[in-house]
C-alpha cells in the first residue's frame, strides 16, 4: 500500500497522520473482518474501530456491510478495558475486558445470556488490513457471480417448470373440450332421434291429407256430374281451381319445415369436423406435455362418436329425402287428378250449357 493510500485510510478512521505507529488489531474470520486501532497517552487510549461484515443473506444478493465506530479505554499493564460506539445516531454502546499477550489480544465480551464470549485479535497494519479488505472485496465478486449464476439457474429452472406446466394445462384443457365433444356426439343421436320422429308424425299428417284430399274430389266429382247451367259450371270451375292452387301449401304442411331438417344435420357436419381437430389438437398437447399429462381418452372414443354421427345423419338425411319425394309424388298425382276432372267437364274450356234467357 502506497503512502498515500494509509493517509486516505486513517483519515476515513479518524486518525491523525502522525500517529501511524499507533497500535493495530485485527479479526479475520471467512465473513468478518474487525479491526481496531487506537493511541495511548500514559493510562488511556482512544482510537476507531471497523467491522466489515460479508453479508449471505438467505436468497439474497451478497453484500459488504460497514460499520464504523469509536474505542476508549483504559490500560494497566497488560491489561485494558474498552468502550466501543457505534458512530450511527450514537447508538451501539459496549465494553470489553481485555490482555494483551504478545501479538495477540484477547477481548471478553458480555453476552446477552450471561457469561463472556471470547475473541481473538491479531497485531496487524494498516497495509495488512487494506490487504484483508481486498480479499474481502474479492469473495464478494466472487460469491456475487455464483448467486448471479445461481438466479439465473434457478430462473431457468422456473421457466421450465412453468413451461410444462403450461403443457399440462393445455392437455387438460384439450382433453376438457375432447370430453364435451364427446357427450355432444351422445346428444346429437338424440336430436336425431327427435327429428326422426317429427318426421314419422309428418308421414302420418300426409296419410290423412291424403284422405281428406280423396273424400274432397269425390264430394267434387260429384258436383260435378250434376251441374245443370253455366252458374253450376262457374262455381265448379272456381272451387277446383281453389283447391289446386292451395295443394302445394297443403302438402307442404305434411312435413316439418324442411330448413328444420337440414340444420339438424348442419349440426351433425360441424360436430363430425370439431371432434376431428379437437383429437388432433389433444393428441399434440399430450405429446409436447412431455410426460406431464397421459392420453386417457382411448381413439375407440372418437371413432365411436364419429360413426354414431354419422350413421344419425345419414338416417336423417335418407329420411328427410324419401319423405320429400313422396310428398312430390303425391302433390303431382293431386294436381293430374284436378287437371284431368277440369278437361273432362271443360272447365278449362267455355261453358258448354245453353246461355239462360
Amino acid at each position: 500500500m502506497t503512502f498515500h493510500r494509509l493517509m486516505v485510510f486513517f483519515t476515513l478512521l479518524g486518525l491523525p497522520a502522525a500517529h501511524a505507529q499507533n497500535m493495530q488489531y485485527l479479526q479475520a474470520t471467512t465473513d468478518t473482518l474487525t479491526f481496531l486501532t487506537w493511541t495511548q497517552a500514559q493510562s488511556q487510549l482512544q482510537g476507531s474501530y471497523q467491522q466489515i461484515r460479508l453479508s449471505t443473506a438467505t436468497g439474497g444478493k451478497p453484500t459488504l456491510i460497514t460499520r464504523n465506530g469509536t474505542l476508549s479505554g483504559l490500560v494497566a499493564g497488560n491489561d485494558l478495558s474498552l468502550t466501543f460506539q457505534e458512530e450511527i445516531l450514537g447508538k451501539g454502546i459496549f465494553q470489553a475486558q481485555g490482555t494483551v499477550t504478545g501479538k495477540t489480544l484477547t477481548l471478553l465480551f458480555p453476552s446477552s445470556g450471561g457469561g463472556f464470549t471470547r475473541s481473538l485479535f491479531s497485531a496487524t497494519t494498516l497495509n495488512e488490513y487494506a490487504n484483508w479488505v481486498d480479499g474481502m472485496k474479492s469473495t464478494l465478486k466472487t460469491r456475487v457471480a455464483q448467486w448471479e449464476k445461481q438466479q439465473a439457474q434457478e430462473q431457468l429452472e422456473q421457466q421450465e417448470k412453468n413451461r410444462k406446466r403450461a403443457l399440462f394445462y393445455a392437455a387438460q384443457e384439450a382433453q376438457s373440450r375432447l370430453k364435451g365433444l364427446l357427450e355432444d356426439a351422445t346428444l346429437y343421436v338424440e336430436q336425431v332421434s327427435f327429428a326422426l320422429n317429427r318426421l314419422d308424425t309428418g308421414t302420418l299428417r300426409l296419410t290423412g291429407l291424403t284422405l281428406d284430399l280423396d273424400n274432397r274430389l269425390q264430394g267434387d266429382e260429384a258436383f260435378l256430374e250434376n251441374m245443370v247451367d253455366c252458374t253450376d259450371w262457374q262455381d265448379a270451375r272456381d272451387i277446383l281451381q281453389a283447391e289446386q292452387e292451395e295443394l302445394p301449401a297443403e302438402f307442404q304442411k305434411a312435413l316439418p319445415p324442411a330448413k328444420d331438417t337440414v340444420e339438424v344435420w348442419s349440426v351433425g357436419d360441424r360436430l363430425l369436423q370439431d371432434l376431428s381437430d379437437a383429437w388432433k389438437t389433444y393428441q399434440q398437447a399430450v405429446e409436447a406435455s412431455e410426460g406431464q399429462a397421459e392420453l386417457d381418452i382411448p381413439e375407440s372414443a372418437l371413432f365411436t362418436a364419429q360413426k354414431d354421427i354419422e350413421g344419425a345423419s345419414a338416417k336423417l338425411k335418407a329420411a328427410a329425402a324419401g319423405d320429400g319425394q313422396e310428398v312430390q309424388a303425391r302433390l303431382q298425382k293431386y294436381q293430374q287428378r284436378y287437371r284431368q276432372l277440369m278437361q273432362e267437364h271443360q272447365l278449362d274450356q267455355t261453358c258448354p250449357f245453353p246461355a239462360e234467357e
